[in-house]
């Protein structure tokens, strides 16, 4: 394979990279965090034990669910960060690799084009033989 194919071929290869940093970023691939979530904040409350020991107990349940909603959220929110990131790399670098080898496809398409002149067609004249004949002459005298 020669050189204009490869870099045809990586082209290829990048645009499809570079797609699929635009599918990442759309969310189109999958991996979407968000959920509805509450924003209420819970406090327990003073706690009277007696009567009072079952709404407290009720109170610190909630409260535990909602620092459970509150860190789904932040992992949420950096698993979001992570796919933004990962899909302007992939973007960026399908981008880059394609404009690279685009570069080199298009050398190679040059170079393949290139036609020889008239000049380098015709036969040079026979020059080095008409000095070794005069050397040999030379040498014979």
């Amino acid at each position: 394979m020669n050189k204009k194919i490869i870099s045809l071929i990586a082209m290829i290869v990048s645009a499809a990279i570079a797609v699929c940093g635009i599918l990442v970023l759309t969310g189109s691939l999958g991996g979407d965090t968000s959920y509805p979530g509450s924003s209420t904040l819970y406090d327990s409350g003073y706690s009277k034990f007696g009567a009072d020991f079952y709404t407290y107990v009720s109170n610190n349940a909630a409260e535990a669910a909602s620092a459970a909603r509150t860190t789904a959220n932040n992992i949420g929110d950096i698993a979001d960060l992570l796919k933004n990131v990962c899909g302007l790399s992939m973007l960026g670098i399908g981008l880059l690799c394609l404009c690279h080898f685009s570069m080199i496809w298009i050398t190679e398409k040059n170079n393949a084009i290139v036609l020889p002149t008239p000049a380098q067609t015709e036969e040079a004249p026979a020059e080095d033989t008409d000095e070794a004949e005069e050397a040999e002459e030379v040498t014979e005298i």
